[in-house]
């Protein structure tokens, strides 16, 4: 109470802008520290499943359902990192992320594929030769995916904060 009558006086005393010019500024501030990854996939089993895996260790997650979609979300909300299946109806991974990576607003977003097929070392070289930052198994453990999307969000000059609401160890890290 005391807090929302010196917060009234402040705003009367500076005709009125002091409360939306300080909740514009805390927001921006709040939001700049979230991460947001882009999970890209036709199984909503997966989608759920790694969605939670990731929002459980604080990020933010933003989900799509084919490779379109994907292509839209990323233009539209610019995450920090995407994480897409190789195969998917109307346009798989690859051809998703070679017209991600021709356009302006998204050649710069990491891109990591999910797959449950084994990924041979041709696979591989494929994959980063058109801008894959690698892969991980559907199947892997947590503390797999975890990891990778930690080395690649750092990679990428991301600083990952200590606990998702301020406990130690946030972001999966140890």
């Amino acid at each position: 109470m005391i807090f929302s009558r010196s917060l009234k006086k402040n705003r009367q005393a500076i005709g009125g802008s002091f409360l939306p010019h300080l909740v514009l500024v805390y927001n921006q501030w709040h939001m700049a520290k979230q991460i947001h990854i882009l999970l890209v996939d036709d199984d909503t089993q997966i989608l759920r499943l790694i969605s939670a895996q990731l929002a459980a260790v604080g990020y933010e997650i933003i989900q799509a359902h084919d490779g379109n979609e994907g292509r839209e979300m990323a233009r539209r909300f610019q995450p920090d990192l995407i994480l897409m299946d190789v195969r998917m109806p109307v346009m798989d991974g690859y051809k998703t992320l070679i017209y991600m990576k021709h356009e302006e607003v998204t050649k710069n977003i990491p891109v990591i594929f999910l797959t449950n097929e084994d990924f041979s070392i041709e696979g591989q070289k494929a994959a980063k030769e058109i801008g894959a930052e690698g892969y991980l198994p559907k199947s892997g453990r947590k503390e797999d995916l975890i990891a990778k999307v930690n080395e690649v969000l750092v990679k990428y000059g991301h600083e990952l904060p200590d606990g998702p609401v301020g406990e130690p160890g946030g972001y999966g890290k140890q």
